[in-house]
This record gives C-alpha cells, structure tokens and sequence, in this order.
C-alpha cells in the first residue's frame, strides 16, 4: 500500500493558469500528516505566489520542494500540460490528472476529472472525487447567487461583473426581486464578508467553497472545479469564461455558457448578466430541462480521495524486461493499465491493485473450473497430450533427454510424462498444496516450494545445471523479468532450451478486438509476448536459436463483419496459416 509521505504532489503554479490545480492537490493530501509539493518551474515562467496565497498561508502541513529528489512511490500529477517530468522521478509511478500534454501518454494511471475536448484514453474521470454537500433537492427560484471566478481571475471577470450588477437597471432588478448575491473577488484586501448594497456582499477567497455551494441556487462561474462541483449537488451553473478553450469545453460538455464573455464591453455584459439574473417560469423551465441530465451525471456518490490513494498497491512501473520507462500507451482501466516499450517492444502492464495469495488451491479448482469446465486435476489426460506434443518440440532443438526443470510445474502433469519419456525431471511450484500433491503421488520426481522471485529460491539452483527449462504459462506472471531471463540462461548448460508457452498479444483476439483483450487479459499477467518482444527480450539474455508453435485458434474471434463474409472452417485455416492463435509456445536455444 501507498505510504502518504511517499506521494510526492507536482501542481501547476503558473501564473494565468487560475488556482484549481493546486488546490485539487491541496484538497487530496489535506489530511496528511506532510503533504510534499514539488515547485516545477520552466525556463522564465512566472508563478503564483503560492505560499502566501489563502490556499497555503493556512495549511500547516506543506513541505514545498525545489528539488524533486527521488525517494517516492507516487508522484500527482496536477499541471494542465507537461511534456516531461525531472529525470530522478523517471520510473515512478504517475498519476495524471486533466494532463493534455506528451506525458499523458506514459502516465501510469491517466485520471480526467473534467471532461475533455475530444475523447481520449483515460483510467477513469474523477467526478466521484468531487467534493460536495450533497443536496438532492433543486432549487424551483433563484434566490441566492453566487458569483465566482476561481482563485486568480486574471481577466478581472469578477470586477467587471461588479460593475454590471451596479448599474441602474440591474440594481432595481436586484431589489424588486429580492435576490441576494454574494460576488467573490480573490484579490480583494478584506478578510470578512463586505456589505457592497443591501442585496450584494463582496466576499474574499473562500478555501472551502464546495461546501458552501449547496447555501445557493445559481452559481456564475468559468468552467472548472466549482461549475462541477455546483452541478454534482443538484445548483443551476452559468458560465463566462476568460478564453475560448473554456468555451469549446462548455460546449463539449454541455454546460450553459455564453460565448466570448472575456471580450464583452460593459453594456454588453450588464444586459447578460440582467437576463442570466431573470428567473420567470419560462426560464425556469429551460434551465431544469437543460441541467437535468447534468445532474445525473455528476451527482454520483462521492469517494474519499485519500482512502483510495493510500488502497493503491502498484506493480513496478517500468518495462519488465529492459528497465526503460520509455513507452506508448496501449490500454488504459481503472485497475490497470498497457504499454509498449519503445525500446524492447515488450508489452506490458501496471497493476494498481495487486492482490496477495493468487495461487491458493482455489487458483486451481474453482477457478480453473469456471475458466475450463473441469478442474485442473481432472485437466490431467488433456495437459499430458500437450506434454508429449511439446517434448516433441524441445527433441528438434536439443535430443538429450537431460535435467529438466519445470517452473510452476502445478500439480505435476508435465513433469509426470517428462520422467516417464527418460529426463530427470525437477519441479518448483510456490503453491504448497500442488508440491505436496506431487510428493504424495509421484515418488521419482523432486518438486520443491518457492518463489522464483526471491533470491532464496534462485539459489536452490546456483549449483545447478540443466538441459531444459519450461514454464508453461509462467512467464507472463513476473512483473519483473530482468533478473529472470538472464538467471534461467545461466542456470542452462550451452545447447539447452529453454520452453514457454503463453498468451499471444498478437493473435486474433489482439488484432481484431484489443480493447477486448486487454481488459479480459488476468490480473496476473504483467508481460504480453508476441514474436517480435520474444525475440528480442530471448536474444538480449543469450539465446539464439528460436522457434515458435501457434496455438489456441479461435475462428469465433475474429470481427463480426469478417465473420460475416467468410465461414468458420476457413477462418480456421487462416488463423493457423498466418499463426494467428491466442496463445504460442517458444522455444529457444542458449548460445
């Protein structure tokens, strides 16, 4: 799990940017004993005067950073647009809130909290982050307003809104209909609320104003943290925004805005303001119909940020294979994410959930069961056919039939048929039950408990030498290979083979349906091998001679419209012409 003085947060501090990133950041870690802000700052830019700001000035617990440093398990991400984070924090995991920038595409976990222009990959939006008083009751009058443009208002929105609601015309509409208006003004000198006529008050920032929302009925604002805010607790929204960006966001979104209100001269904005303030039954009617499925869709039950922060539990973040952070984003889910690497080809994943204790008994029974129609014992017959098909394969490359070591040999089918074909057949298996299994049932054959992760289990074999090394259906579940790869070459004698079997990335089922795929891929697969990665990642550990068998066709996986135009028997010999199978076995020869 996430230790909170391990996140290190990274807010946008630029001037002209407003105050909502940093005070995303402010809200996540305001319960943590030290929240650690790194100061990013490029080339000449100006930045806010952050720690005299009302967001900081009262807050205890920041440590600000000028110098990133390296010891994190975390980093957020919360700066509008980045194309790079400092080299010391390259391989670590990151968090990318409303990030449109080059590094989107190599965020561990990508998180739009508000929507985007165009539809982009992301783990998950973050409206159930929003922090809100829910109320479920919409207000039926506009009575109280709430004028607010963020913490900066750098066009002076709120000054000029001041001097429309001032004018004559505006004024008397204010009294005859009894609204009281409360107009925010950040830069404003008093710290309490300021009596400006009798239906007006000019309030200063206000650091907790989404627990306030729910105190109005309409809230004029620029779009960003607060409009959603009002929205997720059920208030009417109108926006004016500084710039046109904004107002291609109100519009993608949905949000009532008016176009160009940065640019307005002062009488246009005094008849807008005059019209957005009318609330006759008419007009009423037009903002329910038109905030209704608004409402909907933000006012989701909220989750504590900082619960689901510390819950995370993230596989390394780096490629398994080469170490590079380099890569391309592939897929992206709440609980996991896919990369290519650039360097090495190998895809691969970044768990956000690991879960301990896998591979108990149930790993192979129940759960084997729901997957296959029978558990894995009564799985015996089937997997020794395929035995005898791979020892066949293992033949072509090396006829010595050696040591061999099974690795994740389960219950001990492979190795059952290996020592009944002559080789001196060795197990390692980390489920207790399945070693026992095999010691209770095959007396000529030595199956030993561990995990090939852990140095003390690599060492069982430094004296060691074999003739053969398989994992069937293994490999894919280290979510580290830099150390295993080379260790299996080293613990073979030169002309052995090293035999994998598992899931082909760039079978049917990852050319025709990826997202597919990528979803349905387990939990514990953190490596996607195709021929290419296989390759690559074999050659680079020593092997040279390579050879692979395509298998699992599934003609059923092709597209709908492929399917439509040729029949099943032929899809069949396509997949296996083209060796486009689920799932392939490797073999290699060390050099």
């Amino acid at each position: 799990m996430i230790q909170t003085d391990k996140i290190l947060f990274i807010p946008s501090l630029r001037k002209g940017n407003g105050t909502g990133h940093l005070k995303r950041c402010l809200d996540w870690g305001e319960t943590f004993k030290t929240m650690h802000i790194f100061i990013l700052q490029n080339n000449d830019e100006e930045l806010l005067d952050y720690k005299n700001h009302p967001l900081c000035s009262r807050r205890d617990n920041i440590q600000w950073h000028e110098d990133p440093g390296t010891d994190w398990e975390l980093i957020i991400l919360d700066n509008r647009s980045s194309d790079s984070i400092p080299d010391s924090l390259q391989g670590i995991a990151l968090i990318a809130i409303d990030e449109s920038g080059k590094i989107r595409e190599h965020a561990s976990y990508v998180m739009d909290t508000l929507p985007a222009l165009t539809k982009q990959m992301i783990n998950s939006d973050g409206y159930r982050f929003l922090k809100r008083n829910y109320n479920p009751v919409c207000p039926d009058s506009l009575e109280r307003i709430l004028i607010s443009f963020g913490g900066e208002d750098s066009s002076d929105l709120a000054g000029r809104a001041l001097t429309a609601l001032n004018t004559d015309e505006i004024s008397s509409f204010i009294i005859t209909s009894g609204i009281k208006i409360d107009l925010i003004i950040p830069s404003a000198s008093h710290e309490t609320p300021q009596i400006y006529t009798d239906n007006i008050r000019v309030l200063p920032y206000v650091a907790e104003l989404s627990e306030k929302l729910c105190d109005y009925d309409l809230i004029i604002c620029q779009y960003g943290m607060t409009a959603f805010e009002a929205l997720s607790c059920s208030r009417f929204v109108f926006l004016l925004n500084p710039g046109n960006y904004h107002d291609q966001l109100c519009m993608a979104a949905g949000i009532p805005y008016h176009p160009g209100a940065a640019a307005l001269d002062p009488d246009q904005l005094t008849a807008l303001m005059l019209k957005i303030l009318k609330a006759d039954s008419e007009s009423m009617e037009s903002r329910l119909k038109e905030h209704s499925p608004l409402w909907k869709q933000y006012s989701q039950k909220s989750e504590n940020i900082q619960s689901w922060l510390c819950s995370l539990n993230i596989s390394p973040d780096i490629c398994p294979i080469c170490g590079s952070s380099s890569r391309k984003a592939l897929a992206r889910f709440e609980e996991k994410s896919y990369f290519q690497c650039v360097d090495c080809s190998m895809k691969y994943m970044v768990q956000f959930r690991i879960k301990e204790d896998i591979y108990s008994k149930e790993y192979f029974f129940s759960e084997y069961k729901n997957q296959y129609g029978k558990t894995y014992i009564q799985d015996f017959p089937h997997i020794q056919e395929m035995a005898e098909k791979r020892l066949k394969q293992i033949k072509k490359l090396n006829p010595v039939k050696g040591k061999l070591l099974d690795i994740g040999c389960a219950y001990g089918p492979f190795l059952q048929t290996a020592s009944e074909k002559g080789y001196e057949a060795k197990g390692l298996e980390i489920s207790e039950d399945a070693v026992k299994y095999i010691k209770d049932n095959f007396e000529n054959i030595d199956a030993q408990q561990g995990d090939l992760n852990l140095k003390e289990t690599r060492d069982l074999f430094y004296d060691k030498e074999f003739q053969i090394i398989t994992l069937w259906y293994v490999i894919e579940h280290f979510s580290s290979l830099s150390e295993i790869l080379p260790y299996l070459a080293s613990r073979l004698e030169k002309g052995g083979v090293l035999a994998m079997a598992t899931p082909y990335a760039s079978g049917v089922s990852g050319r025709y349906n990826a997202d597919s795929f990528y979803s349905k891929s387990p939990e514990d697969h953190y490596t996607l091998w195709d021929r290419k990665s296989a390759v690559e990642s074999l050659k680079r550990a020593g092997f040279s001679r390579i050879r692979f068998v395509s298998t699992g066709h599934h003609p059923e996986r092709f597209s709908p419209k492929i399917k439509k135009m040729i029949p099943p028997q032929m899809l069949l010999l396509i997949s296996r012409l083209m060796g486009w199978g689920d799932t392939f076995e490797i073999y290699a020869q060390k050099g």
